[in-house]
């Protein structure tokens, strides 16, 4: 995977084997808080919309609130 990321990827969805013929019905996509997370968010949405899972979106903020 880290090839990818050195080609240029910035959105890698990694799915098992078997997805290859049955997709998931849950996906978990986890960004970043604000802007940085925007462009994430936004991919997950248009890559997600195809297939219509249960979608959870997680943020995990600091302890702090920064």
């Amino acid at each position: 995977m880290a090839e990818l990321f050195e080609r240029g990827a910035r959105c890698v969805l990694c799915l098992p084997r078997a997805a290859a013929t049955k997709l998931p019905e849950r996906v978990l996509v986890s960004v970043a808080v604000g802007e940085p997370g925007k462009n994430d968010l936004a991919f997950a949405a248009r890559l997600l919309r195809h297939w219509k899972p249960r979608v959870t979106v997680l943020t995990v903020l600091p302890a702090d609130g920064a």
